[in-house]
């Protein structure tokens, strides 16, 4: 390789360790022009191609990222025999940049194959840290596709052997630490994904030059984990730090930047409870997601599941607005786009149905409503399990809908699986947080509480049983508050 661009290469990737991914973009688009006076050296052009497109995918511009990719991997797939490492490596990234497209289908075949060429390359395939990144890479792609089981093993084992092979403060170890927070947290164990996210802060903080925007995937994290136990205030700071890093370190239209701009007003519309809003509440609320829906539509289209989190949000907004019937619309086409991206069976798509169903439930719409959460409740029970707190909401809303169509015994078994679901999920909170966090934890749940203990008042005499369960509850809960 010419010394020139063996320096400007050097450059390159020390800048982009630093965070500084628009002046490594600089130093590796000079590389790129250098290598192309040199047709013959082919290895050294496509490597050159891969770190302009793997910088470009650092500053979020995925379509240039994957232009790069592909023109470097066409190179390197002429001459796979001698280069498969680098075609390994190019591979992994432009898998890196069909996942960040939604395009995870293309992502896990990509993904595979790398993991297959490493694992072939390597002296001791279980001791490669190579072969540990394209495990964890797969991991996290069959985590998108739903199948947290086989994303489990892989992550385990990914972090098992970045452990053992660079020790327990190596950056990668805090990325695979934060692969396996999130799929703790999406299966509901918040008290191993805040281990796992506090771990990956740490070695971050302590390894990386500050205002670091690898920082701001464990803020992020900390930030949903905060919200799902209801502490709203550490949420918000912890987003709103995250947007400052994302937004110097970045630009204004990353779509890191409209991710978390989406889960600041998610934050401020669950403050408002079930309220109606304020015209100042509402008027940021929709700034925010407006703001986020501009720059997911400019850089992924209008079929991106990222879309679907923005009509999400929106429709939420107008369901506090009583604007109930745009809101059924909305939740619908988040839910076309999902079942399109993701699969019928994800778990997003079944966020959807959770909230039209909860509009239909308030237009009355009885037997639109049953369909969607039994349809829900499928999801949630084939991919996260029979325990997960988002099923109790499923669940209880079935139960409200059963009580209004006087299905009393179907409402009273509901009513009983949601109350198990949050006894187990208050033990998770009650391990993580604090006092206040765990009062605050209480008080989400207190609706369905409400609703149950109503439905007793109202049932005690036709019912058998109900009076029981109520006063168990009652005691179960007072021993607790």
């Amino acid at each position: 390789m010419d010394d020139r661009i063996e320096t400007l290469a050097g450059e390159s990737w020390r800048l982009h360790e630093q965070g500084l991914y628009a002046e490594a973009l600089e130093a590796s688009l000079t590389a790129l022009a250098l290598s192309q006076q040199d047709s013959e050296d082919y290895l050294n052009h496509a490597i050159c191609l891969g770190n302009v497109g793997s910088s470009y995918r650092a500053l979020d511009d995925y379509a240039r990222a994957a232009s790069f990719q592909l023109q470097a991997r066409e190179l390197l797939q002429e001459k796979m025999a001698e280069a498969k490492n680098e075609y390994a490596t190019c591979t992994n990234n432009l898998a890196s940049v069909w996942r960040a497209m939604g395009r995870y289908i293309e992502a896990k075949k990509l993904q595979e194959e790398v993991l297959a060429i490493r694992r072939d390359l390597a002296v001791d395939p279980d001791q490669d840290p190579a072969v540990a990144e394209s495990m964890d890479n797969l991991g996290t792609v069959l985590h998108d596709l739903g199948d947290h089981t086989a994303a489990l093993g892989l992550h385990r084992d990914a972090l098992d052997m970045r452990t053992k092979a660079l020790g327990r403060s190596h950056p990668t170890v805090a990325q695979s630490l934060n692969n396996l927070g999130c799929l703790y947290f999406d299966m509901g164990n918040y008290s191993d994904a805040a281990s796992c996210f506090e771990r990956a802060l740490s070695i971050r903080e302590m390894r990386l030059v500050p205002r670091h925007i690898d920082l701001t995937e464990s803020l992020v994290n900390l930030a949903v984990l905060h919200f799902s136990i209801h502490d709203l205030n550490r949420a918000e700071a912890l987003f709103r730090s995250a947007l400052e890093i994302q937004v110097a370190a970045l630009s204004p239209t990353s779509p890191r930047v409209a991710n978390t701009l989406g889960n600041i007003a998610t934050v401020l519309r669950v403050r408002g409870g079930g309220r109606k809003l304020d015209e100042g509440s509402v008027r940021e609320i929709m700034a925010l997601e407006e703001r986020a829906m501009s720059i997911r539509k400019e850089s992924f289209g209008e079929k991106h599941p990222a879309i679907a989190v923005s009509l999400r949000g929106i429709a939420y907004t107008l369901v506090q607005l009583g604007n109930s019937r745009e809101a059924e619309r909305l939740f619908t086409k988040s839910m076309r786009i999902n079942q399109d991206a993701l699969g019928f069976l994800h778990r997003e798509a079944a966020r959807d149905l959770m909230g039209r169903a909860s509009v239909r439930l308030s237009l009355g719409k009885w037997k639109g409503a049953e369909r969607d959460l039994l349809q829900a409740m499928e999801i949630l029970v084939s991919t996260l399990g029979d325990s997960h707190p988002d099923l109790s909401v499923v669940v209880a809303e079935l139960a409200q809908l059963y009580a209004a169509t006087e299905r009393d015994s179907e409402a009273f078994s509901c009513y009983q699986q949601s109350i198990a679901i949050d006894t187990e999920a208050i033990g998770q909170v009650f391990i993580v947080g604090s006092q206040t966090q765990r009062a605050q934890y209480l008080d989400v749940l207190r609706w369905k509480y409400n609703l149950f203990l109503f439905f007793v008042l109202t049932r005690k005499d036709s019912l058998p049983g109900c009076v029981h369960a109520g006063l168990e509850l009652v005691l179960r809960r007072k021993a607790i508050e």
